[in-house]
């Protein structure tokens, strides 16, 4: 028996407006809502990246149908989010439903998603690039997007939030030390300070930036997403956004001590946060007391766009240095700490090295090794 695309694509609608109206928060008429029910907040409690994983899911079993559902179900809950909106147009591609698909790839557009090299070569989309709806739609954004015109960076300063967390029982009279936490790629701050939590009595103020570029939000997210570096593929934009990171850091230094009695200061990085935790410690090597990199790479020595030079490197050797990584590390592979261990202690580095089973994330007793590894000190 041959499939019927029409009937295939009523039935799929029909379910998708009974799961979409179905939702008691998504009617579109304030009065049916009942403010008294019991369970009227519910939706608020709803975890939309579960359903960005059911939709990665099924769009990668080729269930174009039930990826759209999911991603229908997050846009209920967050009629913002462009990436689930660009993520539905491309699952519309794969059903030949060209009208939606472009509907909902503006919508996609006008939300904040710029990307036109991947809107144009998206094979989720040749199906349907040739219909004459999504052609113009498509001519319709991509002169828009060229009419925002290029994008230059240039410096700016601001006054950037940073999450502060002392010891219970702190004692302003007393001197305490001070660890810099960076956060890894797409991290924040209101994560990373967690930290703090998994330690028994904590000795030292921990100071959390977060990065100075903000990232694409996941789907199903809620929070804002940050990096360390500028998010553009230029060698040359790195060699000069770097150092501003790197001042960033080192005013985070100078706006904690300012209010706090500091004694001794400690760097700690995690993932991409690692790469910049050794580039400051060991380019001001005056200002640390020690470094802590987790799940990091030593940046390398040797490119046209390095900060580091190996005599820079050399000259820092009088830090002590924290290095752990997980033997599963499926992000950064593990032999990358190693090799980093092997050199710096080549160089006359005081390196403690701790490996631990978790992937490419923190465990709780890991931070406590770490906390007692800087009251040693």
């Amino acid at each position: 028996m041959r499939d019927n695309p029409v009937g295939r694509m009523s039935v799929f609608l029909l379910l998708l407006n009974f799961c979409f109206f179905s939702i008691p928060h998504a009617q579109t008429r304030p009065e049916e809502i009942d403010p008294l029910k019991p369970e009227v907040f519910d939706f608020l409690d709803t975890d939309l990246s579960v359903h960005a994983q059911k939709a990665r899911r099924a769009y990668a079993k080729g269930d174009y149908e039930r990826a759209a559902q999911e991603y229908l179900f997050i846009l209920s809950h967050d009629f913002k989010d462009a990436r689930a909106m660009y993520n539905l147009a491309c699952c519309y591609g794969r059903l030949e439903e060209a009208d939606r698909a472009a509907q909902m790839l503006l919508r996609a557009v006008r939300a904040g998603y710029r990307n036109l090299q991947r809107i144009r070569e998206d094979a989720d989309f040749d199906a349907v690039r040739d219909h004459n709806g999504f052609t113009a739609t498509l001519a319709h954004i991509e002169e828009w997007i060229e009419g925002l015109g290029r994008t230059v960076l240039v410096k700016g300063e601001k006054a950037a939030p940073c999450r502060i967390r002392v010891p219970d029982d702190f004692d302003d009279r007393r001197s305490y030390p001070l660890l810099v936490a960076l956060h890894g790629n797409g991290g924040c701050a209101e994560d990373f300070v967690r930290l703090y939590d998994h330690i028994a009595n904590p000795g030292f103020i921990l100071a959390v930036p977060e990065g100075l570029y903000e990232t694409a939000v996941p789907t199903g997210s809620r929070q804002k997403h940050f990096s360390w570096e500028v998010l553009y593929r230029d060698e040359a934009l790195w060699k000069w956004a770097d150092p501003l990171t790197l001042n960033y850091i080192l005013n985070v230094v100078d706006g904690v001590s300012a209010q706090y009695s500091v004694d001794g200061v400690y760097v700690l990085g995690f993932s991409q946060g690692a790469a910049y935790a050794y580039m400051t410690g060991m380019l001001h090597s005056e200002r640390f007391d020690g470094m802590v990199v987790i799940s990091g790479i030593l940046p390398k020595t040797d490119t046209s766009y390095a900060m580091l030079s190996d005599s820079a490197i050399a000259a820092a050797a009088h830090l002590p240095v924290f290095i752990a990584h997980s033997r599963e590390d499926r992000t950064l592979e593990y032999e990358q700490g190693v090799w980093a261990k092997q050199r710096l202690e080549k160089q006359g580095y005081d390196v403690t090295f701790f490996d631990y089973r978790g992937g490419h994330a923190i465990p709780s007793y890991l931070v406590q090794e770490i906390a007692d590894w800087i009251s040693e000190r």
